[in-house]
């Protein structure tokens, strides 16, 4: 065995047409250097060794699973994998090793024209390359439907055990010492069994002892009910609690009157949509209502819920048609009316000024940092004043083991039918047609074109050019600065992509020399589904934008398209 080459770099393999059907590889995971895991497990490849497939698998030293277990599964482990006609990741393949005329499957980070994942797409275009997103497949075979292959409830537990730990760290900070400091983060134990069993101690210690009654009652809001908050609230239910409704929670004590029997338990509520809003004109909730007109409804959450919060777990779905839990302004209104019990929010689901107000990313490195909502500003030491954020955006590679047992067993049953399956090279050639349907509908290109639930990229990719191209000219010579505009957020819902109105809409921006800039997409099931886009129009003055406006307004009325202004974050 060579040394370590601290400049080395491993080729994919040559570039043989096609590969060879019934010839599986499994790459190797190279994102980042927590990326461990693996799309398929040892006794996943054993099982496709037993069915006749061939499993040709990237040796790796990362890995969680060794390069000996996956021998031992029947595997061959080479660096190259020119023979397989498909080839299975987790994360994007770098454009330098997309091999031409190959099934590739994994998440592409591409249906929403993602300007990071444009190159990986046109490489797989040119390439002939059929590329399938993990994202993209469901149970109906309809984009938008309930995914069969995914992460989430790792998403989950990963989250809520590094955020206990963050707690204990900033508890520290605020002068308190608890058990949760003895909490590592979910990348440190072996197992998740081994790291639920570090909760469970430190809530043994919380059942004998208490927390600091400055912190009591201590209540933990999850919202929503799907996979990522179903594992999140497993990990704090390995700590003495009891289970309280939403609306029981403004009847428990103000922080620091708990009794003596209080500190000895948390008190975890579940949130869902008809605690977070009401309706504009005093309506009743009606669920089918509010995800089908959701602009009918403004949030309470900020009202009704944060202020009886000690913590916020967030792992709900959330697009830019819905309100907004709470905001910033929510967060300095109730520190200056000395009713800030919020000490920490886990965000989870990492959507970028989404529906809490998540200022940045973190990481596994550095999860954590301190939101000052009286200046606004962020701060990574954990010992400033403010309210403590967690968010990262990759947590299930925290748990590769578990994660990756769990994604092979829902991907496993689609192998073979992929696997037999060969790319073609035209649009519209090829046996796409026998694939399963979940499947099917996860093919985003193949032949060198988009499918056709997939060719709004193409529109989605016109609007960001034309964003890019329409900046305004800048003033007083080369080293001058831009001229001052005037923007307008837009928000429209409706058929979007089958109608062209994306189209429309770039060509009237670009004629009056404005700018659109995307600021949000939510796309709907299939291509002749409702879908959402928030986008900001500017203009070099008032009267060329109120042109623009009116003339997308005339548009989106001949598309049947609902346009409105946007509005504040928590409406």
């Amino acid at each position: 065995m060579s040394g370590v080459r601290a400049h080395a770099i491993a080729p994919e393999g040559k570039a043989v047409a096609g590969g060879t059907p019934g010839v599986l590889g499994v790459r190797r995971e190279d994102k980042n250097k927590w990326e461990r895991r693996a799309p398929l497990a040892p006794h996943h490849v054993r099982n496709l060794v037993g069915q006749g497939i061939k499993v040709v698998v990237q040796p790796s030293a990362r890995r969680v699973f060794s390069d000996e277990e996956y021998r031992e599964a029947g595997a061959v482990i080479s660096e190259d994998l020119s023979e397989c006609a498909t080839i299975a990741a987790v994360k994007e393949v770098p454009v330098e090793m997309l091999l031409p005329g190959r099934t590739y499957i994994f998440f592409s980070h591409t249906i929403k024209a993602q300007p990071a994942g444009m190159p990986l797409l046109d490489a797989a275009l040119e390439r002939k390359v059929r590329l399938i997103d993990y994202e993209c497949i469901t149970s109906t075979g309809v984009r938008g439907g309930p995914r069969l292959v995914a992460f989430g409830a790792f998403a989950g537990y990963a989250g809520a055990i590094d955020f206990l730990r963050g707690l204990g760290e900033r508890f520290l900070a605020l002068g308190f010492s608890t058990p949760l400091l003895n909490i590592g983060s979910a990348f440190m134990y072996r197992s998740l069994d081994e790291a639920k069993r570090a909760v469970q101690l430190a809530g043994e210690a919380i059942a004998q002892h208490g927390l600091p009654p400055a912190l009591c009652p201590f209540t933990a809001v999850f919202t929503g009910k799907g996979n990522v908050t179903q594992g999140a609230l497993s990990i704090f239910q390995c700590l003495p609690h009891v289970m309280v409704e939403p609306t029981e929670l403004q009847r428990l004590p103000q922080a620091g009157h708990g009794t003596r029997d209080d500190c000895h338990k948390l008190f975890l509520s579940i949130t869902t949509a008809e605690h977070m809003v009401k309706h504009r004109h005093g309506g009743h909730f009606d669920k089918e209502e509010y995800y089908e007109k959701p602009d009918q409804y403004e949030s309470i959450f900020q009202d009704t819920i944060l202020p009886f919060s000690t913590v916020i777990v967030n792992g709900m779905y959330w697009d830019a048609r819905f309100p907004r839990l709470f905001i910033h302004e929510d967060l300095h209104r109730h520190v200056v009316s000395g009713h800030d019990r919020l000490l920490g929010v886990c965000d989870i689901t990492c959507d970028a000024d989404g529906s809490v107000p998540t200022r940045q990313f973190t990481s596994i490195e550095q999860p954590f940092f301190i939101f000052n909502a009286l200046t606004e500003q962020t701060h990574v030491s954990l010992d400033e004043p403010g309210v403590l954020f967690h968010a990262v955006d990759h947590l299930p590679s925290e748990l590769p083991r578990e994660a990756s047992e769990h994604f092979g067993n829902c991907l496993l049953e689609f192998i073979p039918a992929m696997v037999a399956a060969r790319a073609p090279t035209a649009p519209g050639q090829g046996d796409t047609h026998q694939l399963p349907p979940p499947i099917r509908g996860a093919v985003i290109a193949e032949g060198g074109d988009l499918t056709r639930d997939y060719m709004y990229i193409q529109q989605l990719r016109r609007a960001a050019q034309a964003e890019a191209e329409a900046l305004p000219e800048p003033t007083g010579g080369a080293h001058g600065v831009y001229a001052p505009t005037v923007s307008l957020t837009l928000e429209l819902s409706g058929h979007l992509f089958d109608t062209r109105l994306i189209n429309r809409i770039c060509d009237l921006v670009e004629v009056s020399r404005g700018r659109v800039e995307i600021n949000k997409i939510d796309i709907g099931g299939t291509v002749s589904d409702q879908s959402f886009m928030s986008m900001v129009v500017s203009a070099h003055d008032k009267e060329t934008l109120d042109v623009i406006v009116t003339q997308i307004r005339s548009a989106a009325s001949e598309a049947k398209v609902t346009l409105r202004r946007g509005g504040g974050s928590g409406g």
